[in-house]
Order: structure tokens, then C-alpha cells, then sequence
């Protein structure tokens, strides 16, 4: 655990293997190389070790919990165990508010709104000041595009919340739902004026979120680009308030951002400089999530080349993310390998929330803004997409923990 907060992942791995070979059967030990697998996106490693946890104490609640989530998020996605896994949890957990929350969050990601919005209901009768549960609501709430009652529980959310990053956190997702009604220069004055808030708190967390989604939402290139160049001079050196492994990540969320935007531009130089830039942060910090950014990054560029093979194989080394699964299923399509192309539909339909990257590959016609973050390689892609109500959406796999 101090190797990995210092950022010297190899002897973390290296520490974390001499432990488990004397401790093979100890709970604990599992859970927490589990855990850590799991956030270094290894869900599929992940999820057999939680599941070899649960033979040892089938009635271990941290192992559900996680297992729960991880069922949905590896290669072949499994729902029924994951809400099985889920409602094992909160028999386990009688009277706390965490199970029903989760069991709220991905019965989301599946789609059943319905009991997604009574659990999480059941949370917040059980504490009304859980914060991440209301804006669960309000999240699940927006998909169901019930605007009113989602803004509603947003501002009760920003009402309790104790910490400037969750107020701004839920006043973000409250200004996602103007995107989401097709109010797009209204949404873009919400993120605009939340800029500021989170400057003038100086919290970090909050900068990254929105200014993110500020590019990826931009009225035109020019925009997104004065965004992303932003955020990048932010996100370069130390940040008061924001661990370094979140900031790497952030910075290579970003730098993945501008390489593809440079590639689709054209501007092939530029996208191999910073390409370069995210190769080497990936190889100082040896993250994985760093890793797979750096790969699908590449990804981009080399389908912008007309390397579509080569680029298949990049983009699937960070199928977490959305639009980098988008991707991955039009190189599919293009090799003519549909059944993993159908296979990666059944992948992103599982991976539903309210956030940018669920609106750019899901948004109807009638709420299109500049999906350059989509379109940019291929433009017969609009064609193609779903409307925010059907399966065939997706959300940005987060690091936030499935708590």
C-alpha cells in the first residue's frame, strides 16, 4: 500500500504476490489485492479473486459489494450475478444505507430504473445526508428524463453536502441536464460560471471534472482545444489538494483527449508529440489506468492512419471507457469481426450513467452537438446512434470507489 501511494507500482506487485503466496486463504489479503486490482481496472482478475474470497467466507460483505460491480465491467458482462451478488450485500448489511446504494447504482447500469430509484430511496430513508445516494437519484432520475424531479434532488444533494467537492460535484450534474433537455448554450453557461466556484475553492477534483466536460461539450474545435491546453498547464506539476495518482490520471485523460483531436484534425505532428508526452508518464508512473489511457490514445492516432487492425488492438486495452469502446466496435465492424463488435454492444450497454461520455455516444439527433469526440473519424457514424432512452448508450468508467 506504500508503494503504490509512492507510485512504485512494481514493487507494489511484486510485495503484494509474497503476500498472498504464505496468506492464500486470508480474507483480508484477498480483499485488498482484490480491491487494488480492481482500480487498476484488472476487473477481470479482480472479479476471480473475489470470487476464491467468497469460497473461503461466503458472508464477506466487502467482497460482494465489489464483486457485484465487477461482474458488469469485464468482458462478459454477467447482470444476474451482479445484482445477486448485490442483494446478498444488503441481507448482510441490514439497516445500512451503503448496500441499497450500490444495489441502486447498478441496477442503473442495467437499466431498471425503477428499482434503481427504490434503493436508492431505501439509502436515503436510512440516512438522509448520503450525499453520493441523492445524487445517484438525481442521476438515475435524468435517464429517465423526469428534468424536474432530477434537479430537485440535485440541489437537496448540494444542501447537505460538507465538502465544497461534492457540492460542486452535484451542481455538475445538475448542469448536465440541460445538455440532456437539448439546452446546450444554457448548459455550457452552467459549466462556465462552475468554473469559477471550484477556482475560487480551489478544489482541483472539481476543476478536472468540469473542465473536462467543458471541452468534450465545446460549440466548436477552437474551444475544446483552449479547454484541454487549460487544463493541461493546470495539470502538469503538483496540485495542492489532489493526490498525484488522481492528477497523472486527470493529466492523461486530458493528453488522450488532445491526441485524438489533433489526429482527427490532421494534424498528425501534434499528435505524436503529445502522444509521446502520455508514453512517458505511463512508463514513470507504471499505472495501468495510465497505461491502458496511453494505448487507446495510440489507438486514436492509428485508426486516423487508416491502421485499423493495429488500432483494434490498442483501443482494447481500455474498454472501460466509452467512447474508446465505441471505437473499438467500429475497427470491429470495419475488419468485419461481428460477433465482437456485437459482442462490445452487449459490454457498453451495461455501462449506463448520467455523464458526458453516456450523452456523446447515446445523444438523438435532435440533441446533436459537435460529437467530435465521436464522429471525427468517421462521420457515417451519426447514422448510428441511439437515442438516450435505448440500451445502446454508455458513461465513462470512473475511479470513484463503488462504495
Amino acid at each position: 500500500m506504500t508503494s503504490i501511494q509512492d507510485e512504485d507500482l512494481l514493487p507494489a506487485i511484486m510485495t503484494m504476490n509474497d503476500l498472498i503466496k504464505p496468506y492464500p486463504k486470508d480474507k483480508h489479503v484477498l480483499y485488498l489485492t482484490s480491491e487494488w486490482l480492481y482500480f487498476q481496472q484488472d476487473n477481470d482478475r479482480a472479479r476471480q479473486m473475489m470470487a476464491t474470497n467468497l469460497q473461503i467466507d461466503p458472508n464477506f460483505p466487502p467482497a460482494l459489494n465489489i464483486l457485484g460491480h465487477a461482474y458488469l465491467e469485464t468482458g462478459n458482462p454477467d447482470p444476474a450475478k451482479a445484482i445477486a451478488a448485490l442483494k446478498r450485500y444488503v441481507e448482510l448489511e441490514p439497516g445500512q444505507p451503503n448496500p441499497e446504494y450500490s444495489l441502486g447504482e447498478v441496477l442503473r447500469y442495467i437499466g431498471e430504473d425503477q428499482g434503481s430509484v427504490e434503493h436508492y430511496g431505501e439509502a436515503l430513508q436510512l440516512d438522509p445526508t448520503f450525499v453520493a445516494a441523492r445524487v445517484g437519484l438525481a442521476d438515475t432520475l435524468t435517464l429517465m428524463s423526469d428534468y424536474s424531479n432530477a434537479r430537485d434532488q440535485y440541489d437537496r444533494a448540494i444542501s447537505v453536502a460538507e465538502s465544497s467537492r461534492d457540492r460542486l460535484h452535484a451542481g455538475y450534474q445538475k448542469a448536465l441536464v440541460s445538455f440532456w433537455e437539448g439546452h446546450l448554450v444554457e448548459g455550457r453557461k452552467l459549466l462556465e460560471d462552475l468554473t469559477e466556484k471550484a477556482r475560487a475553492d480551489q478544489e482541483p477534483y472539481a476543476r478536472f471534472e468540469i473542465g473536462f466536460a467543458r471541452a468534450m461539450l465545446a460549440a466548436n474545435a477552437v474551444d475544446e482545444f483552449a479547454q484541454l491546453k487549460s487544463l493541461e498547464s493546470f495539470f502538469q506539476s503538483s496540485v495542492v489538494g489532489m493526490i498525484e495518482t488522481d492528477r497523472n490520471a486527470s493529466l492523461a485523460a486530458v493528453w488522450r483527449e488532445l491526441a485524438r483531436a489533433y489526429a482527427s484534425s490532421g494534424d498528425s505532428g501534434a499528435a505524436d508529440q503529445t502522444l509521446h508526452k502520455l508514453e512517458e508518464l505511463a512508463a514513470h508512473t507504471r499505472d495501468m489506468v495510465i497505461e491502458n489511457t496511453y494505448e487507446s490514445a495510440h489507438g486514436y492516432a492509428l485508426f486516423a492512419r487508416g491502421e485499423v487492425a493495429n488500432a483494434a488492438d490498442e483501443l482494447a486495452t481500455d474498454l472501460h471507457n466509452p467512447l474508446v469502446l465505441r471505437q473499438f466496435m467500429l475497427t470491429q465492424e470495419k475488419l468485419g469481426n461481428s460477433t465482437r463488435a456485437e459482442a462490445s454492444r452487449t459490454r457498453l450497454k451495461y455501462l449506463r450513467a448520467s455523464t458526458v461520455e453516456w450523452f456523446l455516444v447515446g445523444a438523438s439527433a435532435s440533441q446533436q452537438i459537435s460529437l467530435r469526440a465521436v464522429v471525427s473519424f468517421n462521420p457515417e457514424l451519426q447514422v448510428q446512434f441511439a437515442s438516450p432512452d435505448a440500451p445502446f448508450t454508455a458513461r465513462l468508467r470512473t475511479h470513484a470507489c463503488p462504495n
